[in-house]
């Protein structure tokens, strides 16, 4: 359980980090042309699940996590905790957003997008059972 708890900590803040890099990118590399927000998410999302199915394996070896679905499926559920926190408390300090307002953007494309996205990361422990 520990393990587990401890890859989804580091597997989280590995992806978040990845993450706040190509949002940075993506905020000014094309949202800036005048692309819809949604429209850039999608071009960014493939890149941030590969790269989380990449740190997922790595982490999964690494940290010797067992092959048993439901120490995956904690790990998974700990980094998409820490990953929601993460993305709450960044946009708490940077722009002020509260807790509702923050809920409330998930009623935007782009945000639900994001989200299926996480969902898929989240995923990805339970679905590499094998490897």
């Amino acid at each position: 359980m520990l393990k587990a708890i401890q890859a989804g900590v580091v597997y989280a803040v590995a992806v978040f980090g990845f993450a706040f890099l190509t949002g940075a990118l993506r905020t000014f590399a094309i949202t800036s042309t005048g692309a819809p927000p949604v429209l850039a998410v999608a071009i960014e999302l493939p890149v941030l699940l590969l790269v989380s199915w990449v740190i997922c394996g790595l982490l999964l070896e690494r940290m010797h996590v067992p092959a048993e679905a439901g120490v995956r499926l904690l790990m998974g559920a700990v980094a998409l905790i820490v990953m929601l926190s993460g993305e709450f408390t960044l946009s708490a300090l940077v722009i002020g957003r509260t807790l509702p307002d923050f809920l409330a953007s998930y009623e935007n494309p782009e945000a639900m997008l994001g989200l299926i996205g996480q969902l898929a990361f989240a995923a990805f422990p339970v679905i590499r059972l094998r490897g």
